[in-house]
């Protein structure tokens, strides 16, 4: 007894979905078999068809059977979906690209993101004349302009002087435009 065309793509559209689940929860053996499912479901050159063609080119590609992926992409390239034949053409090129290698005599350091929260107690952090360090002075000298109470910090008074003068600024040129447009 043959099945309906109609249920034949509803269970091949379940059966890729499932594969695509299984891809991201990187089950891939149980998602090619899946995959595999779907693709006797359906036609080849149907949109559908060359969805779960991709998805298994994908997924053979991830499992390290670069050539499978290749073949299967290639088959696709002059599929009648036109977006299926332009993502297999593109994955056929970074299919076959070659593999990046290091550069020689390039090291870089990277930040520590996750810092231990004895970095975040009083005192312990190392002073340092750097830019950043010159930041955070400047943003404790806006937060609490006279840490000493005998003196006061120049640059608290520098950024005061700015403040004033670029809101004085911006009233001249309100007033000029304002002059011009009345």
């Amino acid at each position: 007894m043959e099945m309906p065309q109609e249920y034949n793509l509803s269970l091949a559209s379940e059966l890729l979905d499932k594969g695509k689940k299984l891809f991201e929860l990187e089950k891939y053996p149980e998602a090619v078999a899946q995959l595999h499912q779907a693709q006797i479901l359906v036609s080849p050159d149907s949109a559908l068809g060359g969805e779960v063609q991709i998805w298994l080119a994908n997924t053979y590609d991830v499992m390290g059977d670069t050539a499978m992926a290749i073949a299967i992409c290639q088959k696709l390239i002059n599929h009648e979906d036109l977006a299926i034949a332009k993502q297999a053409n593109f994955l056929v090129n970074i299919f076959s690209a070659p593999e990046l290698a290091p550069l020689q005599n390039v090291t870089s350091t990277l930040p520590n993101l996750n810092p231990s929260p004895q970095s975040f107690a009083i005192g312990n952090s190392p002073k340092r004349n750097t830019k950043e360090n010159s930041n955070s002075n400047l943003s404790k000298s806006i937060s609490n302009p006279t840490s000493d109470q005998n003196s006061v910090n120049p640059n608290y008074l520098k950024i005061r002087i700015l403040i004033c003068l670029s809101i004085l600024i911006t009233v001249c040129f309100i007033g000029i435009w304002l002059q011009r447009f009345t």
